[in-house]
């Protein structure tokens, strides 16, 4: 994988946080895996909400379909030859 040399600005803070965790030699591969991790993470909550608003969406037309389906299994019991 060819790498991309970035110029980045940090806090004070998150910067010294980056040197104790990381060390001097790995602060790339710290900030790399860390973009990886909490990119994956966004992606999983968009995911849900995108499915919660679809499922939210389609609840009415599921239940009007059920509901359908549901007179359509008992139409015909009440006649003689069952």
């Amino acid at each position: 994988m060819s790498a991309i040399r970035m110029n980045i600005t940090l806090p004070e803070d998150i910067a010294q946080t980056l040197k104790e965790m990381a060390g001097p030699r790995g602060q790339s591969s710290f900030v790399a895996e860390s973009i990886r991790f909490y990119a994956k993470r966004i992606k999983r909550q968009r995911l849900k909400k995108e499915l919660e608003e679809g499922y939210k969406a389609t609840a009415n037309e599921d239940l009007a379909l059920t509901r359908d389906f549901d007179q359509t299994l008992v139409d015909g019991l009440d006649d003689e030859n069952y």
